[in-house]
């Protein structure tokens, strides 16, 4: 998992003061009201709204505001105060499918119904929406086409400049047979240093799963940006697990079982997972029987504690997320795993492109690189050595004839210095 984001010095952050909060949807039908929040010191709950929601809520650091789909598919927002739980639509296209809100509320990322491989990001401040398209960073051998189909769940990292996903993947093998898994990806979007949007660099949680395993419903610790939990899913059994994962060690270790889709999602102290279990002899057949259940783990946040069990906590609920109403400092930048050189934009043009390009390019340094163009699912169409003078150079490339039309990928390495750009081939 090499590029995983990881902090620069210590992994921890400072824990949010404020109360904490469970926000939950309430899976009754013959409620109205739906999405509610439980004060965890007291058990007292508050209902939020009347709307059915689509998919899982997101909420901001400091618990003021909950993004949320509608079941209208439209993107929503709503104000987290009892008594004053106003709600509005801040897109009103009935396309959206989930939706996740950056800690400092600056930003949200959304993913659409549609399967068209892409991530959308808003900017409150420029008001812009941003397109990131996906695509497979790694190639396996055996593989001859295919790719990333759609995103699902989705959460923003503490800096604010990463997402994690999950991704649907559909490949075919050189035999003709067709693959299909679920996978974790983390994609850059924003970048503080600039104030705007980022490159769309993609790394993989894992850059091969075995075969008949997923992952998925991917959260970050609300303390440690190296620490994550997921849904672990073996296709062949049949058995779900919530896993965690330490980033930077690489270890992996199984937190608990369950018979659904968990949505894990850590307390704020990071001693604690909230993850959907069904109660249910038919879990398939009774989605309505789904409950919220908790259990403690280690200080190493990715195995379970010794001395703590799985609890029941809520009924006839999902989509657990554990939320404080403090604020608190968070960092605005982090290191990129395995990457001592430093990534720099290029551009490509025409694009789109038929078969020549240039590669445009500004170098602080007259030195040798590798150059290279990867396509949507990783395999290499073309590579070679190129002269790069200090100052503003401009790189003639002629795409090989054998290559399809689709998404592809311009790397640009030296020993100091990295420049990236995407280009579609008609």
């Amino acid at each position: 998992n090499s590029g995983t984001p990881v902090s620069t010095s210590i992994n921890d952050y400072p824990i949010n003061p404020g109360t904490e909060y469970l926000l939950a949807y309430n899976m009754s039908s013959g409620l109205s009201k739906k999405l509610y929040e439980v004060m965890t010191s007291t058990g007292s709950s508050a209902t939020l709204n009347n709307n059915a929601a689509y998919s899982k809520a997101s909420v901001t650091d400091d618990g003021s505001t909950a993004y949320y789909i509608s079941n209208q598919n439209q993107i929503k927002s709503l104000y987290l105060t009892p008594g004053n739980t106003q709600e509005s639509i801040v897109e009103d296209e009935q396309i959206w499918n989930t939706v996740a809100v950056s800690k400092d509320g600056q930003r949200v990322a959304a993913t659409t119904l549609a399967q068209d491989t892409a991530i959308y990001v808003y900017d409150f401040n420029t008001e812009i929406w941003t397109t990131f398209i996906l695509y497979s960073p790694t190639f396996s051998d055996g593989i001859k086409s295919g790719g990333p189909i759609y995103a699902d769940a989705i959460e923003w990292d503490h800096t604010g400049q990463f997402l994690v996903y999950d991704c649907y993947n559909v490949f075919e093998n050189t035999d003709g047979t067709n693959i299909d898994f679920w996978d974790i990806n983390f994609i850059q979007v924003w970048d503080n240093n600039a104030n705007d949007f980022g490159d769309g660099t993609i790394t993989k949680l894992f850059t091969s799963l075995p075969d008949g395993i997923s992952v998925g419903n991917p959260t970050f610790a609300k303390n440690s940006a190296n620490i994550i939990a997921f849904d672990y899913i073996d296709n062949t059994s049949g058995d779900l697990y919530v896993v965690g994962c330490n980033t930077e060690s690489n270890d992996v270790e199984p937190i608990t079982t369950s018979n659904v889709l968990s949505y894990p999602n850590y307390n704020i102290k990071d001693n604690q997972i909230a993850y959907v279990y069904n109660t249910a002899f038919n879990p398939t057949s009774s989605p309505s029987s789904n409950s919220i259940w908790r259990v403690d783990l280690g200080a190493d946040k990715i195995t379970p504690s010794n001395t703590g069990n799985d609890a029941y906590y809520l009924g006839n609920s999902q989509w657990p997320v554990y939320f404080a109403d403090g604020t608190r400092s968070l960092p605005t930048s982090i290191q990129t795993k395995n990457n001592t050189a430093d990534k720099n934009s290029c551009l490509v043009f025409p694009n789109p492109a038929v078969d020549n390009i240039n590669v445009r390019l500004n170098s602080t340094e007259q030195t040798n690189a590798d150059i290279k163009i990867t396509n949507a699912i990783g395999q290499v169409v073309y590579q070679g050595t190129i002269k790069i003078t200090m100052g503003d150079n401009s790189i003639p490339l002629l795409m090989p004839s054998n290559s399809s039309s689709g998404y592809y990928i311009v790397t640009i390495e030296s020993a100091s210095n990295r420049w990236l750009s995407r280009f579609v081939k008609m």
